[in-house]
């Protein structure tokens, strides 16, 4: 259980924290926050798993637009 645990938070975690914990700084927390916030504004996490979060974060980012349809454009940088 505590593995599926780590696993699920992980995809509210930066990538260079996932690598390299020593890499954590004041960046990684922002990013984890914005994670929490997609959540919250989504309704479902940004990644299901670390590597779907790679592949969001590579092709442009996690875009609330690509989640909810009635996100306003103040939301989705529109």
């Amino acid at each position: 259980p505590d593995e599926r645990v780590e696993a699920a938070a992980r995809v509210y975690m930066a990538p260079e924290a996932q690598t390299d914990p020593s890499l954590a700084d004041e960046a990684a927390d922002v990013f984890s926050i914005g994670a929490l916030a997609y959540l919250l504004f989504a309704g479902r996490p940004p990644a299901t798993t670390p590597l779907e979060l790679h592949d969001k974060l590579r092709r442009g980012g996690l875009l609330l637009s690509e989640a909810t349809d009635a996100a306003p454009p103040s939301l989705v940088g529109g």
